[in-house]
């Protein structure tokens, strides 16, 4: 009984990891998009838009 719990646990902790890379490999791909869209990296567009307050005013 052990064993069958113990390989559910290790497919569960396999179908995470393999998520998480997914989910990391997509964000990836957005900020290397958003780098070569002509934004000046993200960086760039981060600060910018943290500066900002939603009116459009400079803080």
């Amino acid at each position: 009984m052990f064993e069958a719990e113990a390989k559910v646990f290790a497919q569960a902790k396999r179908r995470w990891r393999t998520a998480m890379i997914r989910m990391e490999l997509s964000l990836l791909r957005t900020v290397l998009f958003l780098g070569g869209a002509g934004f000046g990296g993200t960086p760039a567009v981060f600060a910018a838009a943290e500066s900002e307050t939603p009116s459009g005013r400079k803080d």
